[in-house]
């Protein structure tokens, strides 16, 4: 045991020595490739190990030298500590009912959805707010993981802080956990015989729950569709275009690009399609990801009108790696573009013309202003453009 054991040691000292000298050779001879990068990073770790003032937690260094990594990829690659990702991988109930992003052109992390009737939204907390803080932890301190990681494992009081109605207001706000909600899309029949579908995210199985609404508003004599995508912030891509696949026939709905610009094409059948009269979507500031992909989707093919505001802008498909430590990177894989070619990510998808003015989101203190909130001025709005279009359609398909 003894021998076996001096062997491990001389084999230890012999690859640390090795990658010692790799490290440096690579420093002196190819100082602007990844070997100089590293060795700086190496030289800075020790400068701050050796002359900080107080003691160095080197594992909370190296936690955020890995965070600082990978956030300057995009707002949504991240390094997950391994109680980051367990927790992740475990799908821990949203007990708050709260959705944050980031965008990319800054360190806001905003509110993207609330789930109805959830403590949130009961507090009058609705989506399109910026977050200052989370329990203290300021935003610009945290990782865009590590707010949702905040936002979803706190038991027993959640303190927020907001800029009010996105000014420099500061509105704070202490929550209890609920009851998580999932919510699932819903139709009704609107005023003008118009069938509603509010679809409020792309988790597995919501393409079937759709294609049931779908039937309900055919038995019911809907003589056209609203497809109500506002707040819809997360899902799976294969949800969206299941659901593009009710509209399209025979058509591409996305083109995904992976490194080296190879390029994968996603295309409807003919045979899926169950949904050919008028169809309009409605989006807003806060609708992201899968779902500006089946909006981009129904624009570029001319196959209805997108009303709202211009859409989020992310447009990235991710991947999680496991370390061998427990942890791990999300990391992106492949861009998502439209039919046509355009890139989502950054850009988002701009409405038809037709642009609705933003829903005011303000924090609430009463349930008087919280009736008031809920009436939807938006869709009111909206449905008057949507009549004037039906009018053109119908006169369209006379020809």
């Amino acid at each position: 045991m003894e021998i076996k054991l001096s062997r491990y040691k001389l084999w230890l000292i012999f690859i640390s020595a090795f990658l010692v000298a790799f490290f440096i050779f690579g420093a002196l001879f190819f100082k602007d490739s990844t070997y100089g990068k590293l060795a700086i990073m190496t030289e800075v770790i020790q400068l701050v190990k050796n002359n900080y003032v107080d003691e160095v937690d080197l594992k909370k260094l190296f936690n955020g030298a890995f965070n600082g990594l990978m956030e300057g990829l995009d707002t949504e690659s991240a390094y997950l500590t391994k109680e980051e990702y367990k927790h992740l991988k475990l799908l821990y109930p949203n007990r708050y009912g709260l959705y944050i992003a980031q965008p990319s052109y800054n360190r806001l992390i905003i509110v993207t959805r609330v789930t109805p009737d959830s403590v949130a939204y009961q507090a009058g907390v609705r989506a399109g707010v910026p977050l200052i803080s989370i329990n203290e932890h300021y935003i610009g301190e945290v990782s865009l993981f590590q707010a949702r990681y905040l936002l979803t494992t706190e038991q027993n009081k959640l303190r927020l802080s907001f800029f009010q109605d996105k000014s420099d207001k500061e509105y704070n706000l202490e929550l209890k956990p609920g009851k998580a909600i999932l919510e699932k899309p819903f139709a009704k029949i609107m005023e003008g015989d118009f069938g509603y579908i509010n679809i409020p995210h792309f988790l597995k199985g919501v393409s079937e729950q759709v294609l049931q609404s779908i039937d309900f508003c055919r038995n019911n004599k809907a003589k056209g569709l609203i497809l109500d995508l506002r707040n819809n912030c997360f899902g799976s891509i294969d949800e969206a275009l299941k659901i593009a696949d009710f509209f399209l026939e025979n058509d591409v709905i996305l083109r995904l690009k992976t490194k080296k610009d190879k390029e994968k094409l996603f295309r409807a059948k003919k045979e899926n399609t169950d949904y050919k009269s008028f169809l309009t979507i409605l989006v807003n500031a806060q609708t992201l990801g899968p779902s500006e992909i089946l909006t981009a989707a129904i624009k570029d093919k001319k196959r209805g009108s997108i009303i709202g505001e211009k859409t989020f802008g992310l447009g990235v498909e991710h991947t999680f790696i496991e370390l061998p430590s427990g942890a791990a990177i999300r990391i992106p894989w492949g861009k998502c573009y439209t039919p046509k070619g355009k890139q989502i990510q950054y850009n988002g998808v701009e409405p038809d013309a037709i642009i609705l003015s933003e829903q005011k989101v303000p924090i609430i203190k009463s349930k008087k202003e919280a009736a008031n909130l809920d009436v939807d001025e938006q869709l009111n709005r909206a449905l008057i453009e949507i009549k004037k279009l039906y009018s053109s359609w119908i006169e369209q398909q006379k020809y």
